[in-house]
């Protein structure tokens, strides 16, 4: 297994020059750390906020239209049902006027028999 390439400039390099050559990154400080985990935490609320704002949006959206579609379903059914009413009145009447008309028929006949005879 070949040396790792700091090994090897390491090795190759004076002994006071070598802290230069060696890359040492100190450790995040905490207020790195937590800047850090702030802005994935940020990005995540943000992903979340958006998929919220597009999908219960929508869906509030069609469940109003399909409220308000049913309730215009419901008040066409009721004034068909009211006028379902108002027909079988009007037929009964017509009903019982034709009934009237027949009686009075016969008895408009029937009197002028009995006053031709």
């Amino acid at each position: 297994m070949p040396p790792a390439p700091n090994a090897v400039a390491n090795s190759q390099t004076p002994a006071w020059l070598s802290p230069l050559t060696q890359r040492q990154t100190p450790p995040p400080s905490p207020s790195t750390q937590l800047e850090l985990k702030f802005s994935s935490v940020e990005q995540e609320l943000q992903r979340i906020n958006k998929d919220f704002v597009q999908s219960p949006l929508q869906d509030l959206e069609s469940t109003v239209a399909a409220f308000q579609f049913e309730n215009l379903v419901a008040g066409i059914e009721a004034k068909a049902a009211a006028a379902e009413a108002r027909i079988g009145a009007i037929e009964d009447t017509i009903s019982s006027l034709k009934g009237r008309i027949k009686e009075i028929r016969f008895y408009v006949f029937h009197k002028g028999l009995a006053q031709h005879a």
